[in-house]
């Protein structure tokens, strides 16, 4: 695992996501303030 911070493309942060190699910290992620409609 590496530990030097790197930009990346959403491409790759996507694939990592879906691939179970980037672990998100929901913790630290802003709260969702949408309702469903307004998402669409």
């Amino acid at each position: 695992m590496s530990i030097v911070p790197r930009g990346m493309t959403v491409t790759e942060a996507y694939r990592l996501y879906r691939s179970g190699s980037l672990l998100v910290n929901r913790k630290y992620q802003r709260k969702l303030i949408w309702v469903v409609d307004m998402q669409k």
